[in-house]
């Protein structure tokens, strides 16, 4: 009972301790009602900031800002308890240090946070309060009933009113989220006197948005926050557009980021929203840098937008995608939107699909706004790209350099927070193998569709092809071309030239259809790989739940036996095995069909947009084709027409009463005519034509 404590309301624990900080602790309490509340004991030395915690939660009653209780006072200390509502999610930082989100939260997550951070910003400036030491510690997540997340921001005891022409001077903030001034005057020129204007805030919610997308801070040196000079470095001298750094090694050179990292979990749609925010945020330049109004209404028209499940056949990042676009569904902003994803202003679509549908069957009768249907990874759009590209890049580049690292226990906690980053790629791992299961899935059904369209227009075509083939032989093989003229032995000519175009691009069409699905190898056991890396995460975690349990009572007991030791020991060693195992499957298996998976499609969807090519062709060559077949069979029946009256004009002549002597000439030209008379209409009379 000694760990026990309480107030006048409320008891709790000191191993229920939820964070501590410079001048206070926090713990979770109940109270005599049976309700959880976080309660936060101060320092004596604290008055001025118990003063302005109590005074700014008691003024800012918001959904998004940290409900306040009340304040009480510690039976045997008497120190001051301010009581707040407890938040059983934690807090934001300990949300991204969950496996599933260690590189970053996704797109739901992430605007939700986005939206809550925005509404409770506001009604902080609305109430004339700048915060000071915004951070992911100091954002709170509630959890609704239906499992959704309800973020708070809370720790005022750095807040304090301040109007927008108005300036602070006391140094408050954590490292990695501070701006440059700021961070220079704490820890480069200390003592320095200074004055920050409130948006100052706007720098440490960059740096928090960054951290909740990419689940790492933005400047970032080899040594992290030891390094403070590199650091420093870092934030003032980095170019313009740039919205991270890295260090790979100790005094190694720092490299510059201008995209998010193809590990966050947010979509390409959504990190192309968020890369010019998060630029504008880490502006330095007082002529440049946003006003807090300027911000909520740029995230106010990035959370408005509509966001759409893509299938991003060629992307070298994950297959899945999603766009963005505005309330109202535009041909234009879809393809623009699409066109962002790849990067490629400009480019042209073949198609795009949905389900069974086209983007046709979804437009209104101007054509050219639509009905977006519903759509999610199972069932996206598919846009079709009217040219494959050339190459496609590595897949995912940064996983291959995550998963060729070596991560090793050292022992102490730094072991926790090693098993903490293995359960991270684990999680990440199978993440990546369970969606090129269902990308496998997506290409299968996708080559089937287009084949089978393929082979549609393949004989749609071949049925108005093969009678002019048929007509033209028949003129080929009857008609007398002795006699015609030079234009109809030219366009004869161009429709024996034409038809052989089109019999080569019919066949063409034919073997891209024929092209069978086994010898190219694409179904492999996805299923499988995605249940192995499912089964190896939740052995990893469960590794390291009982790390922590070992650790924890280990530090409680100030000694430990040496079973416990050895277990300790046996699960770093389990865990560690089932990473290693978890990369080489990555390594050796799922990345190996990942580019196979997409190499195999990229050769075959060339094949199948030349043989559309070829059938479009075709159909342009057909309709010529159409067109001189029909000359020549009306040159066909003028000229029988043409035969018969010179044949009746001949024969009266020849036999004729007053007529007593044959002309053998006359005799010579009837038995022509009648001769080329009967081949022109032997051609007419094969497909039922009657002379005129």
């Amino acid at each position: 009972m000694a760990n026990v404590r309480g107030t006048g309301k409320h008891t709790y624990s000191v191993d229920d301790r939820l964070g501590q900080g410079a001048t206070c602790n926090v713990f979770k309490g109940l109270s005599k009602d049976g309700e959880f509340h976080a309660l936060k004991i101060f320092e004596p030395h604290a008055v001025k900031d118990i003063n302005r915690e109590i005074a700014a939660l008691q003024k800012l009653k918001h959904e998004n800002i940290i409900r306040f209780v009340g304040v009480e006072h510690e039976l045997m200390s008497r120190q001051v308890v301010v009581v707040m509502e407890f938040c059983e999610g934690g807090s934001l930082a300990s949300y991204l240090q969950e496996p599933d989100n260690m590189f970053g939260l996704p797109d739901t997550d992430f605007l939700l946070l986005l939206k809550h951070m925005v509404s409770g910003m506001e009604h902080l400036r609305n109430s004339g309060f700048v915060h000071r030491d915004i951070k992911p510690g100091n954002i709170l997540r509630c959890i609704n009933k239906d499992g959704s997340s309800l973020f708070k921001l809370s720790d005022f005891g750095t807040a304090r009113p301040l109007e927008d022409d108005e300036f602070f001077k006391s140094l408050v903030g954590t490292e990695e989220y501070l701006h440059p001034e700021v961070f220079n005057a704490a820890f480069i020129n200390e003592g320095k006197s200074l004055r920050f204007p409130h948006s100052v805030d706007l720098w440490s919610l960059g740096a928090t948005l960054y951290n909740a997308a990419t689940g790492d801070v933005p400047f970032c040196p080899f040594h992290r926050r030891r390094d403070r000079t590199t650091m420093y470095e870092m934030i003032t001298k980095k170019p313009a557009g740039v919205i991270g750094a890295r260090q790979d090694r100790p005094n190694g050179e720092i490299q510059w980021l201008y995209e998010l990292p193809d590990t966050s979990q947010l979509s390409g749609g959504l990190q192309k929203l968020m890369e010019p925010l998060l630029v504008a945020l880490f502006e330095r330049d007082p002529r440049r840098v946003w006003t807090f109004e300027g911000f909520f209404q740029e995230t106010q028209t990035i959370l408005a937008r509509e966001p759409v499940a893509v299938l991003a056949l060629f992307s070298h990042h994950s297959p899945f995608d999603a766009a963005y676009l505005p309330l109202l569904n535009s041909v234009a902003q879809l393809k623009e939107a699409l066109c962002k994803l790849w990067n490629q202003p400009g480019t042209k679509l073949h198609d795009t699909l949905y389900g069974e549908s086209h983007l046709s069957d979804w437009l209104h009768d101007d054509e050219q706004l639509f009905d977006m249907p519903p759509t999610d990874s199972a069932t996206p759009i598919i846009p079709l790209p009217a040219s494959a590209p050339s190459i496609i890049g590595a897949p995912e580049p940064s996983m291959s350099k995550i998963v060729s690292e070596e991560l090793q226990f050292s022992g102490g906690m730094a072991d926790i927070s090693k098993g903490r980053e293995m359960c991270g790629i684990v999680a990440l791992i199978h993440r990546r193998t369970a969606a090129l299961a269902l990308f496998q899935q997506h290409l299968l059904k996708l080559r089937h569709r287009l084949r089978f369209q393929l082979r549609h227009e393949m004989r749609e075509t071949e049925k108005s092809f093969h009678p002019m083939t048929e007509l033209f032989d028949v003129i080929r093989g009857t008609a007398d071309m002795t006699n015609w003229t030079q234009q109809e032995k030219d366009n004869f000519e161009q429709v024996r030239q034409k038809m052989t175009l089109v019999d080569e691009s019919l066949q063409g069409a034919a073997a891209t259809v024929k092209l069978p699905f086994e010898d190219n190898q694409w179904n492999f056991d996805g299923k499988k790989c995605t249940q192995e890396t499912k089964r190896a995460k939740e052995e990893v975690q469960s590794w390291l739940r009982q790390m922590k349990a070992r650790k924890t009572s280990t530090d409680k007991n100030r000694f430990t036996s040496q079973h416990n030791e050895n277990c300790l020991l046996a699960c770093r060693r389990n865990l560690e095995d089932a990473y290693k195992r978890t990369v080489r499957l990555w390594s050796e298996q799922c990345f190996q069909k990942t580019t196979f998976l997409r190499d195999s499609f990229l050769d075959w969807y060339r094949s199948y947009l030349e043989a559309t090519a070829g059938l479009q062709v075709c159909q342009e060559n057909l309709h010529l084709v159409v067109s001189l077949v029909s000359q020549l069979f009306k040159s066909c029946v003028n000229r029988s027409q043409g035969h018969k009256a010179e044949m009746v004009k001949v024969s009266k002549s020849l036999f004729s009463a007053n007529n007593t002597k044959v002309d053998r000439s006359q005799l010579m030209d009837l038995k022509s005519m009648m001769q080329d008379l009967t081949n022109n209409l032997e051609a007419l009379e094969v497909f039922n034509i009657p002379p005129k």
